[in-house]
């Protein structure tokens, strides 16, 4: 495949929280290509939605996410539904702070944007198996 089958997905599921169209379509297409089984929502409010009705392997939040709740809200409200759900936060702004309140939450592992197939398979795995 990509020559890190040991980061491969085995069918988990994950759901990707991204306002961008593009961003969510190239994610969720990496993801599938590695062996998981991944949907997209563009919004913090309707992440918080398809996590009361779903159960889900992890999900992965963009920081920023236009109107409305950002990543660590969101994530916030994801742990009053699923208090053990696993997550990765993706940024293209990275701080010490957000890391830290991230770490915090109990987010798994943050992801610098722009990210490749290697790094976000290998977070994956990292969060899975935590």
């Amino acid at each position: 495949m990509f020559g890190f089958e040991k980061f491969s997905g085995n069918g988990e599921t994950a759901l990707v929280v991204e306002d961008m169209a593009d961003q969510q379509e190239i994610t969720v297409e990496m993801l599938n290509a590695l062996g998981y089984r991944a949907e997209a929502v563009g919004s913090g409010e309707a992440a918080v939605e398809h996590i009361r009705n779903n159960s889900v392997g992890v999900v992965i939040l963009d920081m920023n996410l236009g109107s409305g709740m950002d990543g660590l809200a969101t994530f916030r409200e994801i742990c009053r539904v699923s208090p053990s759900q696993k997550a990765i936060l993706a940024t293209g702004f990275a701080t010490a702070d957000i890391f830290c309140a991230a770490e915090d939450l109990g987010i798994c592992a943050c992801l610098k944007k722009p990210y490749s197939v290697r790094e976000l398979a290998r977070i994956m795995r990292l969060a899975l198996d935590t």
